[in-house]
């Protein structure tokens, strides 16, 4: 710990100047471990060759970068190639009804009512699924969707029905000109932004003075594998959020932690005004120190991993989001591998190695299967290969996650 208060563990890098929490400007943060000494990935799965470095703030429990990258950077991260949700478009659409399910269990269990036909902005849209849900369920007069990604932009407007427009731009750009809305909305895009208080300033900006914003974002209140992500600028606490918030004119009406399918995932509801809980006093230090000790986790992972199977023959199970982290950050792991093994094989390949289905994989003898899924979904998975002659592991087995 230095004189002002910033500690650096075991494998940071030391730094120029002296880093403080961008949400509520305390010194006392922590430096977290990288997960590999020298590849990130941004959240469509590509790879960069930079190692992660990532901090949490022992005072409010932010997780920011220790040195954000520049506007430049940020946009490159959403260039011509950004993909997310249009590799699996019917994941992509059942992504979008479970969240448009939330969503609307939200509004009603806190008593917000909606016009009857109301006018919705939401920013980062996507592929633009969730806004057509929307739009149709909720009867809106209007929906407008903006999105930064060409790509994705391209495919919103490319099945956007007459009610719905699309606008590619990123939020803090020239948005005012949208007009108010009943409901801004943001799904898993504030902890992406350069400068989250100035991100939720556009949400407040663009909804009436008796409008809701609804923010859905990862739950940073545990550590979990959005920290993984190079593009992922914020983890927020509900501390965090509170503080940003306010920051923006905004406060918190409601916070839940969703459950099913988007489990890790967190959601505001927010309204102009002030926030009368002040929650920046809670004490994040047992944060900071999980949130480290699931980083080293991952930079034990290949290598215990390895050891665990010796020499022998092995597939991975698994071809997500999953099976990206462990390309990325786990590279020597997933180069040994002889194939890829899914339920029903969408693709033949991957990486130049074969896609091959279960029943397929039922035929390869002794093979051990390596579940690239996430830890949640592990005891099912596990079920699903107990009357298989092959062994099936989970790379966090072999590491101190």
């Amino acid at each position: 710990m230095n004189g002002r208060g910033t500690q650096f563990v075991t494998g940071a890098v030391p730094l120029a100047f002296e880093p403080s929490c961008p949400i509520c400007r305390s010194r006392e943060i922590v430096a977290l471990k990288a997960p590999h000494a020298g590849r990130s990935m941004v959240s469509d799965g590509r790879v960069l060759p930079s190692a992660l470095r990532k901090a949490s703030c022992n005072a409010c429990g932010h997780g920011f970068h220790l040195q954000p990258p520049t506007a430049e950077e940020r946009d490159g991260f959403y260039d011509a190639d950004y993909d997310v949700g249009l590799r699996d478009v019917s994941a992509d659409l059942l992504r979008a009804r479970q969240y448009a399910g939330h969503i609307k269990t939200a509004l009603e269990r806190h008593d917000l009512d909606l016009p009857a036909s109301p006018s919705v902005i939401e920013f980062g849209c996507g592929s633009g699924a969730l806004l057509r849900l929307i739009a149709e369920e909720w009867n809106a007069r209007r929906a407008i969707g903006i999105e930064p990604a060409a790509r994705l932009a391209a495919a919103a407007r490319s099945k956007a029905c007459p009610k719905v427009e699309i606008l590619q731009a990123f939020a803090e750009g020239e948005t005012a000109a949208l007009g108010r809305h009943d409901v801004a909305l943001s799904v898993n895009v504030v902890e992406h932004a350069l400068d989250p208080v100035a991100f939720l300033k556009v949400q407040a900006r663009a909804v009436t003075e008796d409008g809701i914003v609804v923010v859905v974002c990862p739950d940073g209140n545990r550590a979990q594998s959005e920290l993984l992500f190079l593009d992922h600028l914020s983890s927020f606490t509900t501390s965090s959020m509170s503080l940003a918030a306010t920051a923006a004119g905004l406060c918190i009406v409601a916070r839940s932690a969703l459950d099913d399918q988007q489990s890790g995932f967190q959601m505001f509801l927010l309204r102009k005004g002030l926030d009368a809980d002040d929650q920046s006093q809670t004490d994040h230090a047992g944060l900071s120190a999980a949130r480290n000790s699931y980083l080293r986790g991952w930079s034990e992972m290949e290598a215990s991993t390895l050891d665990a199977m010796e020499t022998k023959p092995y597939a991975i199970f698994g071809i997500g989001e999953y099976a990206d982290l462990l390309e990325a950050y786990c590279p020597r792991l997933t180069d040994g591998a002889q194939l890829y093994v899914v339920d029903t094989p969408g693709q033949t390949e991957r990486n130049g190695k074969p896609v091959i289905s279960l029943e397929a994989f039922r035929r390869q003898g002794d093979l051990i299967a390596v579940a690239a899924v996430n830890p949640r979904n592990w005891a099912f998975v596990k079920r699903k290969f107990s009357d298989l002659p092959a062994q099936i592991v989970h790379p966090y087995e072999f590491s101190s996650l």
